[in-house]
């Protein structure tokens, strides 16, 4: 595979469903821990319910037309905020072979800017502990408001 330019753009779940397996399973190998690496089974059924009512935002990413990373977060208004458009981060990967460089950065650069496009303007997002990349987040001016 090229290393980069990578080409991020927004997806549509119905194209990603039939293909993210073989990545989400990596994904999960990476960074579950070894007693939830068990646990991975997706409810596509709820995958394809947020589709239907819009609740969803996919970012592929790809390297020659190869899926090689995404970003996926709930979108929705916040249970607090009746009136904002909020995305909670779920998912976001990208293969380790093509983390160098800004590439990484880029995805989620992207994703932001995609949901912030759509209209969101609360964005709330995650990281392992034991795989902590909260200095990508910082570098893009996020600040830790809590934990979970």
């Amino acid at each position: 595979m090229r290393q980069v330019p990578l080409v991020y753009q927004i997806a549509a779940w119905s194209d990603l469903r039939p293909i993210i397996m073989p990545l989400w399973e990596r994904h999960n190998l990476e960074v579950a821990s070894p007693s939830d690496q068990k646990l991975f089974a997706p409810d596509w059924d709820k995958f394809d319910n947020l589709a239907a009512t819009g609740n969803d935002h996919w970012v592929s990413a790809r390297d020659d037309g190869a899926l090689v990373g995404y970003a996926f977060a709930l979108v929705s208004t916040h249970l607090h905020r009746k009136n904002t458009l909020s995305a909670f981060w779920d998912l976001y990967y990208l293969v380790p072979e093509l983390r160098i460089g800004m590439n990484g950065y880029n995805l989620l650069k992207f994703f932001e800017r995609s949901l912030w496009q759509r209209g969101v303007r609360k964005q709330y997002t995650g990281t392992k502990k034991w795989m902590d990349v909260g200095s990508i987040f910082e570098r893009r001016g996020w600040v830790e408001a809590e934990r979970l």
